[in-house]
């Protein structure tokens, strides 16, 4: 991704980090949920969608 390119921490930075840790939740919840209830994935974009 281009905006995690450059040293300085700018918030185009900050923004990159939180867009990853956000991608990385889903993934953990995703994996969570198809584990323990085989709900469909897109339950949990759309429990993300309600609580964002």
């Amino acid at each position: 991704m281009g905006l995690c390119k450059g040293q300085s921490f700018n918030p185009a930075r900050r923004h990159c980090v939180v867009i990853y840790l956000v991608l990385l939740s889903i993934w953990e919840y995703q994996f969570f949920f198809v584990v323990a209830n085989d709900s469909n994935p897109f339950n949990v974009l759309l429990i993300f969608a309600r609580a964002g």
